[in-house]
């Protein structure tokens, strides 16, 4: 008898092995899935990053803006106590000319 003719065992899977295949069938589903989602959700990350960024340099301009205008006004009300203070003293000397 030669290998040709004789007969080729069949094999049969347990039921078993039918739902470990399909574990396995649902595993590679879902990493194929979170491979092709991974970069959806890094630029979904990058464009909320860059909103943010935005948003802290509009933030900045305007706590610059505030403090320049905080310390202008401080310098004036500065110059204003100087020129009370000189007027204060001048008023001073007048009173003591005449009186």
């Amino acid at each position: 008898m030669s290998p040709e003719s004789s007969p080729q065992p069949v094999v049969r899977m347990h039921p078993l092995q039918y739902v470990g295949l399909a574990a396995q069938g649902i595993t590679a589903v879902g990493v194929l899935s979170g491979v092709f989602m991974l970069p959806m959700e890094i630029g979904r990350r990058d464009q909320i990053l860059t909103q943010q960024q935005k948003s802290v340099d509009e933030l900045h301009s305007v706590v610059t803006d505030l403090v320049k205008t905080t310390i202008n006004l401080t310098g004036t009300d500065r110059v204003h106590d100087r020129d009370l203070t000189d007027m204060k003293a001048r008023l001073a000397r007048l009173e003591d000319k005449r009186g």
